[in-house]
């Protein structure tokens, strides 16, 4: 399990957008739970959310977590 993960060091490349470095991440760990059979978790929590006019917060979906909507699509069922 890692959480949550803006707390991991990450070196994301010279030239590589946070997208991609996201994709690239989930891809890997992915990869990882196939090879050795185990399940993976990444926390990873929303941004800020804003209260709408009557004050109440939003439902947060995953497209709300910072850095990149891969979170949303590519969810890493297997």
């Amino acid at each position: 399990m890692l959480d949550p993960w803006n707390e991991l060091e990450h070196e994301r490349p010279d030239g590589m957008t946070l997208t991609e470095y996201v994709g690239k991440a989930l891809r890997e760990f992915k990869a990882f739970a196939h090879r050795y059979e185990a399940h993976v978790i990444v926390v990873a929590h929303p941004a800020k959310l804003r209260r709408d006019p009557e004050g109440r917060y939003p439902i947060p979906s995953l497209y709300d977590i910072s850095d990149s909507a891969h979170w949303y699509k590519r969810p890493m069922w297997v």
